[in-house]
């Protein structure tokens, strides 16, 4: 939990500080118990104390990150796109002007 403070070191050299932050501790990981989880997310900023967590913004912080973790996408597909040429060559007439376009109609018709 050392990641998320700001100053660790104050926080451990101060026994009522210590005690509060191991307090918070317990109950985060009471929460949400994959380690993993807390090892791979992202502090959202250097913090004073963990009790932030608790917070509405911390709760609803740690909920989007916890199912960041848990999403599982499937691998992107690959596709194998080859230099050689697939179906029939089809040849296409020259482009016409209007006035050809309008000639040939008429004499369709």
């Amino acid at each position: 939990m050392e990641k998320f403070l700001k100053s660790p070191d104050a926080t451990w050299k101060e026994k009522n500080s210590r005690m509060r932050e191991l307090g918070t501790t317990k109950k985060l990981l009471n929460k949400y118990p994959d380690k993993k989880f807390w090892f791979r997310m992202p502090p959202p900023f250097p913090m004073e104390s963990l009790l932030w967590f608790l917070t509405k913004d911390g709760l609803n912080y740690l909920i989007k990150e916890h199912l960041k973790y848990k999403l599982d996408l499937p691998p992107k597909p690959s596709y194998n796109l080859s230099s050689a040429k697939i179906g029939e060559v089809k040849k296409v007439a020259k482009k016409q002007n209007l006035w050809s376009f309008l000639k040939d109609d008429k004499k369709e018709g």
